[in-house]
């Protein structure tokens, strides 16, 4: 089913998928990764949230990491409990032998995942990139998805507090 098209006069600016099983576009395509905790923990999302509504904010290179820490910060205020929220620093354009040293620094510098605090995903997963909807390199793609682990909705967005509550407006 084709995405629900999106007007610049109608915010929230979020593309709706109805059905994530017949992708008719980049943005209505669910994602299914493999990445890894700050504290070594093997992950696959969103699969590993099954049973909890998941957001996960996408960074696509280095320009974007502060985009999606002010993303899960606001996002962690103001869901809280409700969803689990997680960043995810897409390293796949990372050259192979500079890889382990990237994410070391990445891990170092977030340090473990704490409670209550959006955590942060390391992945070399080529999918992410390959599903992402288009738009400005620099913004994060936030995806929501349910307890069954469907999509709610799919963005590229810049932060903007009126996006954040948009976001927020979707958790089920």
């Amino acid at each position: 089913m084709p995405a629900m098209p999106v007007t610049p006069a109608t915010p929230p600016a979020f593309t709706v998928a109805a059905d994530a099983s017949a992708p008719a576009s980049p943005a209505a395509t669910a994602v299914r990764f493999h990445g890894e905790t700050t504290d070594g923990r093997a992950v696959v999302y969103p699969d590993d949230a099954r049973g909890r509504t998941l957001i996960l904010i996408v960074g696509l290179n280095q320009k974007s990491a502060s985009a999606v820490e002010r993303w899960g910060d606001e996002l962690q205020t103001l869901v809280g409990t409700r969803a689990e929220i997680v960043g995810v620093a897409d390293l796949d354009q990372v050259p192979g032998f500079v890889r382990g040293y990237v994410k070391h620094a990445i891990d170092k510098d977030v340090g473990p995942p704490v409670a209550g605090k959006a955590s942060l995903v390391t992945t070399f997963d080529g999918s992410l990139r390959a599903s992402a909807p288009q738009g400005d390199t620099t913004d994060p793609i936030v995806y929501v998805f349910r307890p069954d682990g469907t999509v709610v909705s799919i963005a590229r967005e810049a932060y903007t507090a009126q996006r954040a509550a948009a976001v927020e407006h979707e958790v089920p």
